[in-house]
């Protein structure tokens, strides 16, 4: 369900993906804090509440036939856009956990300062969106980190989103359904209630 979401975030060109071959390093907590921060960066940047709410609503269409009561579909495609919502900390914990057991300290330092950036921010944004990438560049502060070697192994690092993306869908999606189930069995009772109450 969840897979164009995740196929949308590898295709960021300017952020290809972690390298899940290279050894796994125990993050310390500033490797942590930082893993964090990009995993948030991340997220945000993108707007993964609107990137979810969009793959939902396209792929209602597989989310069961619900004939003998059609409004439970949408309810459903609600449910899921809002615990997506709900989830979101623990969903940047999930990639910040990814970036910091993957890359060095050093690597998710100039990460962040990468990161950060707002043409970089902007270009993630218009990968998100399947829009076309802007041509702003770097701030000069950013470029010099790009160009050193902890900013190089960084985007070394991220020419394999996907492979890090296919390794976190199963964890997103035990995130997210069971409190969407919650919610979409709320609101499917209070339709019946109501639909009871109208007869």
């Amino acid at each position: 369900m969840f897979r164009s979401v995740f196929q949308g975030l590898a295709a960021l060109s300017f952020i290809a993906a972690l390298s899940l071959a290279s050894p796994v390093r125990a993050a310390t907590p500033e490797g942590q804090a930082l893993g964090l921060e990009i995993g948030s960066i991340l997220l945000e940047a993108a707007n993964f509440k609107a990137v979810i709410a969009k793959s939902m609503t396209e792929e209602s269409g597989s989310m069961g036939d619900f004939n003998f009561r059609p409004d439970w579909k949408q309810l459903l495609v609600d449910s899921m856009i809002e615990e997506t919502e709900h989830d979101i900390p623990a969903l940047k914990r999930l990639f910040g956990k990814a970036f910091a057991d993957n890359l060095t300290v050093e690597e998710l330092r100039a990460g962040v300062v990468i990161m950060r950036d707002p043409a970089m921010q902007a270009a993630i944004a218009a990968g998100a969106s399947n829009r076309p990438a802007p041509t702003t560049r770097p701030l000069r502060a950013t470029e010099k980190v790009i160009n050193s070697p902890a900013g190089r192994a960084f985007l070394e690092r991220l020419s394999h989103f996907d492979t890090l993306m296919s390794g976190l869908e199963n964890d997103f999606i035990a995130e997210i359904i069971p409190g969407a189930f919650r919610r979409f069995a709320d609101k499917a009772e209070a339709s019946e209630a109501a639909r009871a109450a109208a007869h």
